[in-house]
């Protein structure tokens, strides 16, 4: 069986194809630029906040089946010792025998055959197919199994970050903080924040309380998360088990940037202390929804 494939159009990056290991988790400013013979398919795609762009990775090598996770996902993009290799289905790897990549990116504007967006692919890469992202058919956030590229329990910030600003809209402080708060609990304490035993008491504000639900899996309705919304004064995030109670105590951070919650040490956001043989029926309260509406500061 033969299998026909026809770009219908190109990626125009600052990233060119030997830079590719440089490009951020978040991707960078692109324009996709769709031939003319397509021009036709393009109408109503600006009515679309988001859109799936497929493309066709021609650099990529095509006769690898297994792969370790990448450097990107690791602090200093140093691979672990003892890290497992994986094959290439379970992964968002390049290198696959048919090398087409899946981006949902977001759809900044429309000009004519051209659409601007933030892409993870380099120059000249061929652009397969575009399509609507739906979010009620696409966004599954009961889904398991993306933890799994924390292979060892290491993260990074980074992508901690594109998963808390997908979820929560935009990025803000109370996102930040709850990102680092992420960050240790799975580098420095060693917890998977998606396990099922492991649930989240929030007091805080909305922005908080979306980063540190997008981050562990954990809602209302599963019974992994309990919240207090307040004015943003004695914020904490508790992390709990059966055996365990890890308490983050935030320190006040709004006069701190985006930049200086990304890098200040830890000590400087919050207070970390734990507790053993937890009582969960007196550690966690009944959920409790503030009727204020949660907005970023």
């Amino acid at each position: 069986m033969n299998v026909d494939l026809e770009p219908i159009g190109v990626v125009h990056s600052s990233i060119s194809s030997n830079e590719a290991e440089k490009i951020p988790l978040h991707g960078v400013p692109a324009e996709i630029e769709v031939f003319d013979k397509y021009l036709a398919a393009l109408d109503g795609i600006e009515t679309k906040s988001h859109i799936f762009v497929l493309c066709w990775l021609h650099k990529a090598d095509r006769d690898i089946i297994e792969v370790k996770p990448c450097k990107r996902f690791f602090p200093n993009g140093v691979i672990p010792e003892g890290v497992a290799t994986r094959g290439v289905f379970a992964t968002r790897s390049p290198a696959r025998p048919n090398p087409i990549s899946l981006t949902v990116t977001k759809l900044i504007k429309r000009d004519g055959n051209r659409l601007k967006v933030i892409l993870d692919i380099v120059d000249g890469t061929p652009v397969i197919d575009l399509k609507p992202y739906s979010t009620g058919w696409d966004c599954i956030f009961s889904a398991h199994g993306g933890e799994g590229r924390f292979s060892n329990n290491v993260a990074c910030y980074a992508s901690l970050r594109k998963e808390a600003i997908n979820f929560h809209g935009e990025e803000c402080a109370g996102l930040a903080v709850g990102v680092r708060i992420a960050l240790k609990a799975i580098t420095g304490l060693k917890i998977n924040l998606r396990e099922q035993r492991v649930k989240l008491y929030v007091r805080g504000g909305g922005c908080l309380i979306d980063t540190m639900q997008a981050l562990s899996g954990a809602t209302l309705g599963n019974s992994r998360l309990s919240i207090e919304t307040n004015d943003g004064s004695g914020e904490f995030v508790a992390v709990v088990s059966k055996d365990w109670n890890f308490r983050f105590s935030i320190k006040p951070y709004s006069h701190l940037t985006l930049a200086q919650i990304a890098s200040t040490d830890p000590e400087q956001l919050f207070t970390l202390t734990e507790a053993v043989n937890v009582d969960l029926s007196q550690q966690l309260p009944s959920h409790q929804v503030s009727s204020d509406t949660a907005r970023c500061r």
